[in-house]
């Protein structure tokens, strides 16, 4: 992570110097398996874990500096979802579902081939927005003081252009995340989160993750360029055209 945002924010700054700007925005959705990766929790045989699927919606602003290069920042509300079943300290078998939404925030550097695809890589930003966890038939109180407010992820991806027009192009792109930083507070771990009803244990961080199919719209509305006298201007207007 520490390396990964630098990174973008390089080629950021290079491609904002040394070539004109094209703006595009519109929605966005995602569908895909989440939860989260535990090393402590995946190593006993006593738990097994639960693919989980959720949806992702929100929108983008892409900036499009040339042909084969360009960001994406984008915004998405995100159902986060994780079952385990384990043993209890009475060795009996208990489901334990953690759900909690997100708003995600990533920068994505998107570089473009002559083919219609592309290839992506940038950070995430994950800010809990809710956290509930049910153990059995029993919520857990006051959930969201065991984990942490926010994580940081690392996300990477490819896909390419479905359809288009003058106007806009429809992207499909495939996507995978997953977190640096830990799920679960310092309290939380205290506490044995995520799993306290087990008798194991638990020392590792929990890093949330998310492998994803995802649908994009955009439209393009115009961008920065140099005029006749070389002076840089706004046009309004579809890239596309």
């Amino acid at each position: 992570m520490r390396i990964l945002f630098p990174l973008v924010l390089l080629l950021f700054s290079y491609h904002l110097s040394n070539a004109q700007a094209w703006l595009e925005l519109g929605p966005k959705v995602s569908y895909g398996f989440t939860g989260y990766y535990n090393s402590s929790i995946a190593a006993d045989d006593r738990v097994e874990y639960q693919l989980q699927a959720t949806m992702a919606y929100g929108g983008t602003v892409g900036v499009n500096f040339d042909d084969f290069g360009g960001f994406n920042l984008e915004a998405l509300l995100t159902q986060n979802e994780q079952t385990v079943n384990s043993l209890d300290i009475l060795n009996t078998r208990i489901d334990n579902s953690l759900n909690w939404e997100t708003l995600d925030l990533l920068l994505m550097y998107r570089f473009y081939s002559d083919k219609g695809g592309y290839f992506e890589l940038g950070p995430k930003m994950s800010i809990i927005q809710t956290v509930e966890q049910t153990i059995g038939n029993n919520q857990v109180i006051d959930a969201e003081e065991s984990y942490s407010e926010n994580y940081f992820s690392g996300a990477l991806g490819f896909g390419g252009f479905i359809a288009g027009s003058k106007a806009f192009t429809l992207k499909l792109g495939i996507r995978v995340e997953y977190a640096f930083t830990d799920l679960v507070s310092d309290n939380g771990k205290d506490l044995g989160f995520p799993t306290p009803i087990t008798s194991f244990i638990n020392d590792s961080n929990t890093s949330p993750y998310r492998a994803s199919v995802g649908l994009e719209l955009s439209f393009g509305i115009g961008g920065m360029a140099k005029s006749v006298c070389g002076r840089r201007v706004f046009l309004f207007g579809s890239r596309y055209r």
